[in-house]
């Protein structure tokens, strides 16, 4: 079980690393950082969503919304909605349904966005289940998991500012905290990520063999490889990188 969590947990991440948007999202790019969602008015963003279970079957009743607004949609039996974000700025949203790990998402909703996204919800049970392999629990209190993903091998990751350990995945999709080749070169890139995180915006650099990289999933970083992800009490956030071969 603990082997199912983790490959699908990073999946989420695959298509952004590999430049696939229909899947799991755009890029916000390097460069500017927009506005903050809910600050002015302007032009919007019909984004659609698909939102499946790990078994891949659609999710009807999930919730997209807005972090913090009423600026909310509930999938149909396909697993589908569409909600309007505004354009060219930085937007948290989170993605839930009841019994199911809610997810926090933030993004540059610039050209590069795209007009549709895929999500995958976990349940709660497989979750904690599969913390055991990364030495936690699932839920901890007051905190939450970032995940984070590169289409490169032997990429490193650093939370800025924070001596914690990251964790990885490695070939066969297990969680691990031991950085070798095998976890380093995991799913055709560098998978892992932190676990009880304080809820907030955390920046995360990108190292080892990154080099030239651009954001997937997250909000511009302040410095060259480095992404900015929101953490939310009990939510599973992600990010992730596109980055140069080395």
């Amino acid at each position: 079980m603990a082997r199912l969590v983790f490959c699908v947990v990073c999946s989420a991440l695959v298509a952004v690393v590999t430049g696939c948007e229909t899947e799991s999202g755009g890029s916000a790019g390097a460069g500017g950082t927009g506005g903050t969602a809910g600050t002015g008015g302007g032009e919007t963003i019909s984004v659609d969503f698909n939102i499946r279970s790990t078994e891949l079957r659609p999710l009807e009743g999930a919730e997209i919304c807005v972090a913090d607004t009423q600026n909310c949609a509930t999938t149909d039996e396909e697993g589908d909605a569409t909600i309007e974000l505004p354009l060219n700025m930085e937007v948290l949203y989170t993605v839930s349904k009841d019994g199911f790990v809610p997810e926090l998402y933030g993004d540059v909703t610039d050209l590069t966005f795209g007009a549709s996204r895929g999500h995958v919800l976990f349940p709660e049970q497989e979750i904690s289940d599969g913390a055991v392999d990364i030495d936690t629990v699932w839920p901890h209190a007051g905190t939450g998991w970032l995940s984070l993903g590169v289409n490169q091998p032997s990429v490193t990751f650093t939370l800025v500012g924070d001596a914690r350990e990251p964790w990885y995945v490695d070939a066969d999709g297990n969680g691990s905290t031991v950085i070798d080749a095998t976890t380093t070169e995991s799913i055709g890139g560098a998978r892992g990520g932190f676990v009880e995180v304080a809820p907030g915006v955390h920046e995360v650099e990108f190292g080892g063999a990154a080099t030239d990289c651009v954001v997937g999933i997250g909000l511009p970083g302040t410095a060259a490889n480095r992404i900015r992800v929101p953490v939310r009490d009990g939510h599973i956030s992600y990010g992730s990188q596109a980055c140069a071969a080395p």
